[in-house]
């Protein structure tokens, strides 16, 4: 059975490349809930058909949301080559329409964390527009390096919000009622269309934090505060992201060794460690359900209390270990395994 957070959004192998704390991989296609059946093959053969002809009816839409959502299925993601047609054309009408809006420039600015993806550079709009929210100063274009000065920004400010929860449900409302290409013999096309709903709602924008940890690596005076600052905001972003909150434990956990804070912060990454190793897919209803709860009661809570229906507890019993112990180490901490000779 296919793991939720790996279902959810595809974030497992970013984690990994950015904190170095995660060693499951994504699963490939035919691991995904319903894989093989009518349904799921449908929607896998329509999936691009589907983005395309949402974003070429969507470019030309003169609402906010709307052009968001075209832009989030637009952009190439994770070695994906090339941009679906219309992309450009919303990118431009949403930077040329809301000029002024926080939330757009965000999407914009997360889009050029991607070099093939960045249309319109917002990466100074966004700080701008919303300076109050931390991640705005953290999300740097690909092809450059997060700096002190920006650091130093992020920690002023007064929390961290990645927008997750927001983004989610922009997606599935926009996308709701939007029908399959086509019909296809011995598949409800009702359900299809659910289920290519559920799966561009994965590509929800996640924004690229790993230069935070490589900037605060070895931090030391002004800078390594600002890393703490920078961590304990990250640690209690709004939107519940997993992937935000999981780079905030791994600063507290550098910085702050011994503390109250990161004893907090391991027992974040262990929580996730027993719910990632206990909570599985068992029908495709459980991810509808789960991505309604990430708009409602953040990403965080929505996967504990998809444990519970399941019947496991929201945290480990006493005691208990995952199958590796090393994937609660960071990696710093993590014996060399020996040489091969």
């Amino acid at each position: 059975m296919r793991s939720i957070r790996s279902s959810l959004v595809g974030v497992w192998l970013l984690l990994t490349a950015t904190t170095g704390v995660l060693v499951a991989s994504e699963a490939g296609a035919a691991g995904r809930p319903g894989a093989g059946e009518p349904i799921a093959e449908a929607a896998q053969a329509q999936s691009l058909r589907y983005r395309q002809q949402l974003v070429r009816r969507l470019a030309g839409s003169h609402t906010r949301d709307e052009l968001i959502v075209a832009v989030m299925l637009g952009m190439p993601r994770n070695g994906e080559t090339g941009t679906v047609d219309g992309y450009q054309e919303a990118s431009a009408r949403l930077a040329r329409s809301r000029p002024d809006d926080a939330l757009a420039a965000y999407v914009l600015a997360v889009g050029c964390q991607e070099a093939s993806a960045c249309a319109v550079p917002s990466h100074g709009a966004v700080a701008r527009l919303e300076p109050a929210n931390a991640v705005h100063w953290l999300v740097n274009p690909a092809g450059t390096t997060l700096d002190a000065a920006a650091l130093a920004q992020a920690a002023q400010a007064q929390y961290a919000d990645s927008h997750l929860d927001t983004l989610i449900d922009m997606i599935r409302t926009v996308l709701d009622g939007e029908p399959a290409p086509e019909a296809v013999v011995g598949a409800d096309p009702v359900a299809v269309a659910r289920r290519l709903r559920r799966d561009a709602a994965e590509r929800v924008l996640v924004p690229r934090l790993g230069s935070v940890l490589t900037l605060c690596r070895d931090a030391a005076g002004a800078l390594r505060e600002d890393c703490m600052r920078v961590g304990r905001h990250l640690f209690a972003d709004r939107s519940g992201s997993v992937l935000t909150r999981m780079i905030g434990s791994v600063l507290l956990r550098r910085l702050v060794p011994g503390t109250e804070e990161a004893v907090r912060a391991l027992a974040f990454r262990r929580n996730y460690t027993w719910l990632a190793e206990k909570v599985s897919v068992r029908s495709a209803d459980v991810l509808d359900r789960v991505q309604d709860e990430m708009a409602e009661v953040g990403e965080w809570e929505a996967l504990q209390r998809s444990a519970e229906r399941m019947g496991w507890s929201r945290t480990p019993p006493i005691g208990w270990q995952p199958a590796d112990p090393n994937v609660l180490l960071l990696p710093e901490e993590r014996p060399v395994p020996p040489t091969v000779q």
